[in-house]
């Protein structure tokens, strides 16, 4: 089985679980919309969409400095973690055997 077929089949089991689940929680006069395989296919080279009725715009080409910055402010959050989960760790930790 090719990765086409295989990815087709994994989209459909996704489809029929959510369909299921849209049908038994529903609210009271809904009618959800009914979903199909290629909503969970990725298109990743910019293919056929004649499945999608919404038509993606061209995004903008991330630059250089905008790609800097938002490493420098994922590295900012991550330390900040890391020197919250410390200062917690430390506070579980007792000089005295337990017993």
């Amino acid at each position: 089985m090719g990765a086409v077929q295989a990815n087709y089949m994994a989209a459909q089991i996704c489809a029929v679980i959510v369909n299921i689940l849209q049908a038994v929680f529903k609210g009271k006069g809904q009618h959800p919309k009914t979903i199909s395989p290629l909503d969970f296919i990725p298109d990743w080279g910019g293919g056929d969409d004649s499945h999608d009725s919404k038509k993606s715009t061209p995004s903008k080409a991330e630059t250089v400095d905008e790609m800097k910055e938002f490493f420098q402010q994922f590295t900012r959050a991550q330390s900040k973690k890391k020197k919250k989960k410390g200062i917690n760790e430390h506070r579980r930790i007792s000089s005295k055997p337990p017993g």
